[in-house]
C-alpha cells in the first residue's frame, strides 16, 4: 500500500495511503464529521484508521445525530490523532451500549475498560466477567466513555467484595469505599465506629453469601441489616461449638457424637454460616504453638470442638472432617451440589461438603 499509494483490503486489514489518513484527521478536527464518515470514497482510510465506520452505518439518522454531537464533546478533550479518532469509536460504541436489546460484551470489549491495571477482555473468570456486564448493562445510560470506566471499577469492586473471606471483609471494604462512593454514608459510618466487628462482618459475609450485592444501594443495605442484627444480645443464635449432648474427650473435634446425621456442630444445616462466638477450649495447654490458630478457626465456624470446651487437639482428623474445613474456610458450599461416591451415602452429615468440594475441584477421590 505504501508503494503503490493504493487502499488495499488483506483479510480484516484495511491500508490505506498516510496521507490520505492525515487528512481525513484533519478534516476531522476541522469538524466536517458527517461528511468524512459518510462519503464512501473515505471507507478504506476510515477503516485503517480504525474508526467503527460499519457500526456507524448501522445508526438511524436520529441516532447519528446524537452520536456527532458525543463526538464533538469528545473532540474538545482531544489532542493526539490516537484521541481523535477514539472519540469517534467512543460515541458511536456507546450508543450501541446504551440502546442495546441485549446484553452484549461486544461493545464492552470495544471500549475495554481497565481498572487496577485489569482490561475487561482479560478477565477470564466467568462468574466476574457475568457480573461486570450485568453491572455496566444495568446502569445504562452513559453520557461517556469515562462513566463506563466508573462502572467497571464499580462493578470489580462488589465483585470482590461480595466474595471476600471473614478475615478480608474489613479490609476491601475500606480499600473500595471512595470508589464506591459509601465513604460518607450513614451506614459505613456506624459500621467503622464499631468497637468489635467480627459478629458484623461475619453476618455480612452471610449475607453476600446468599445474596451478592448488585449494587452500593443494596450494599448498604446489608451493612445495616448485618450491624442491626449483630448489635443485639446474644440471644439463641449464636453458633455455639456444637451442644453438650454426646460430646466426649474421644469424640470428633468437628462433629459432634450426639447430633443429628444431617447437622454440623457451628455450622447450619444448610447454608455454612460461620459461628460468631469465640470458643475458647481449655485443653490447649500442650499445644500453645497451634492455640492462637485453632482459636481463630473455631471464631470463624472452620472447626467447632467435642463439647464441654474441649478441642481433642491430639486425635486424628478424617477425610469427610478435612474437606468440611476447606469448604466453609474457602466459601465454596453448595448445598445442591451432588457427587457419586459410593462411600458418600446422601443421609451423611458430610455429603454436601464433600459433594461441594468435588464439584469445584478441591476433592477427585481416590
Amino acid at each position: 500500500a505504501k508503494a503503490t499509494e493504493k487502499e488495499k483490503q488483506i483479510g480484516n486489514f484495511f491500508f490505506a495511503p498516510a496521507e490520505k489518513r492525515e487528512m481525513l484527521i484533519s478534516e476531522l478536527k476541522s469538524n466536517n464529521i458527517k461528511e468524512v464518515l459518510e462519503n464512501t470514497d473515505n471507507e478504506f482510510a476510515l477503516k485503517a484508521l480504525g474508526i467503527e465506520l460499519d457500526l456507524y452505518k448501522e445508526l438511524t439518522d436520529a441516532e447519528k445525530s446524537d452520536v456527532l454531537e458525543f463526538i464533538e464533546k469528545g473532540f474538545e478533550e482531544a489532542t493526539t490523532d490516537e484521541e481523535y479518532t477514539e472519540a469517534v469509536n467512543s460515541a458511536v460504541v456507546l450508543n450501541f451500549l446504551n440502546n442495546s436489546k441485549t446484553k452484549n460484551p461486544e461493545y464492552i470489549e470495544k471500549l475495554n475498560p481497565i481498572f487496577e491495571e485489569k482490561e475487561f477482555t482479560a478477565v477470564e473468570d466467568e462468574k466476574l466477567k457475568n457480573y461486570i456486564l450485568e453491572y455496566i448493562y444495568e446502569n445504562r445510560k452513559y453520557d461517556s466513555v469515562k462513566d463506563v470506566k466508573q462502572s467497571y471499577a464499580e462493578a470489580n469492586a462488589l465483585y470482590t467484595i461480595n466474595t471476600a473471606r471473614f478475615t478480608a471483609v474489613e479490609k476491601t471494604l475500606s480499600e473500595y469505599a471512595e470508589l464506591l462512593g459509601i465513604e460518607k454514608s450513614d451506614e459505613y459510618k456506624k459500621y467503622i465506629k464499631l468497637s468489635s466487628k467480627d459478629k458484623t462482618n461475619q453476618k455480612l459475609v452471610d449475607n453476600l453469601l446468599k445474596s451478592p450485592a448488585g449494587s452500593v444501594e443494596d450494599l448498604l443495605e446489608k451493612i445495616e441489616e448485618s450491624i442491626t442484627v449483630n448489635s443485639s444480645s446474644n440471644g439463641g443464635g449464636g453458633g455455639s461449638s456444637g451442644g453438650s449432648s454426646g460430646g466426649s474427650s474421644g469424640g470428633s473435634a468437628f462433629v459432634n457424637a450426639g447430633t443429628a446425621s444431617n447437622s454440623v456442630p457451628g455450622i447450619s444445616s444448610s447454608i455454612p454460616t460461620a459461628a460468631v462466638e469465640k470458643e475458647m477450649f481449655t485443653d490447649l495447654d500442650n499445644v500453645s504453638w497451634a492455640k492462637e490458630a485453632i482459636e481463630e478457626l473455631s471464631k470463624s465456624g472452620v472447626v467447632s470442638g467435642v463439647g464441654d470446651s474441649k478441642f481433642n487437639p491430639d486425635r486424628k482428623l478424617t477425610r469427610e472432617e478435612f474437606v468440611k474445613m476447606l469448604v466453609v474456610a474457602m466459601n465454596v458450599y453448595d448445598k445442591d451440589a451432588e457427587c457419586d461416591f459410593t462411600d458418600v451415602e446422601k443421609d451423611k452429615w458430610y455429603y454436601s461438603y464433600v459433594a461441594s468440594a468435588f464439584k469445584c475441584g478441591l476433592v477427585k477421590g481416590v
